[in-house]
């Protein structure tokens, strides 16, 4: 009963959908990978809740020979700018959201177009961050980063904030931007409010930032300052892959809400 569910919400998850197919999935599930707490408005259950998740690591692509190479191959063709084996490594169907379009089209827009070796280095940082396979009716997909099948529901509505993943284990949050800093607590895999940042510049969107340090906000409230490298913005890039005839692809670079 449970395998039939799980079937049926997959099945009315288009591929354009791929994010909501894969959270739906993973939270029914798999819902011991997430930890979610509540922050109510004046520690009541009225007013605006947010949810906020820790997300295990998890890679299931490592385990999948067939997968990796293809990663691999991947990761050494954006890595020296092979552009033939890029380009034969899309699907059919495959579209690089709203900012520029489908098929060959849209990959040479990420390619070429102001900004590209940002996205190029964004793209490299999320196929390399983790992911999970997921079957929508007879096709396999995958996702990448290992947090994008769970980020669809995160909110962070206060002006000037945003909300971003730790990305790594064992991080620590410092009082003040300094690694001599006493250390407030230690996070890992965390989503938390990004407040501001120190030595900032734009990365692939405005909030998805490149910074020396980031200040952040747990759920539990604790302020401080993190390693800016280890805090990712839950909207940023993220990839899918699809089996096609056979032959593992990529079918999405999205970027924001797309």
């Amino acid at each position: 009963m449970v395998r039939r569910l799980l079937l049926a919400i997959l099945t009315v998850c288009s591929l354009a959908q791929w994010r909501c197919s894969t959270r739906e999935v993973e939270r029914k599930a798999d819902t011991g990978k997430l930890e979610r707490s509540e922050t109510m408005k004046n520690g009541s259950s009225e007013g605006h809740t947010k949810a906020r998740y820790r997300v295990d690591y998890v890679d299931e692509g490592a385990t999948n020979p067939e997968f990796s190479q293809f990663r691999s191959e991947l990761v050494r063709a954006f890595s020296i700018g092979d552009k033939g084996t890029i380009v034969s490594s899309i699907s059919e169907d495959f579209e690089a959201g709203n900012e520029f379009g489908r098929g060959i089209e849209g990959l040479n827009g990420f390619l070429e177009n102001e900004g590209s070796e940002l996205r190029k280095k964004a793209f490299l940082d999320a196929i390399t961050s983790g992911g999970r396979f997921s079957i929508i009716e007879s096709d396999t997909f995958f996702h990448a980063p290992f947090y994008a099948p769970f980020t669809r529901d995160v909110e962070c509505n206060e002006e000037g904030e945003w909300c971003g993943i730790i990305a790594s284990k064992d991080v620590s949050l410092h009082k003040a931007p300094d690694k001599s800093s006493p250390i407030l607590a230690t996070l890992s895999y965390d989503i938390v409010t990004v407040v501001d940042g120190v030595d900032c510049t734009y990365g692939v969107t405005p909030e998805d930032q490149l910074c020396s340090w980031k200040r952040v906000r747990t759920v539990k409230g604790s302020d401080g300052y993190v390693d800016g490298e280890l805090v990712k913005y839950v909207y940023g890039m993220t990839v899918g892959f699809r089996k096609e005839n056979g032959i593992w692809k990529i079918s999405s670079i999205l970027v924001g809400r797309n």
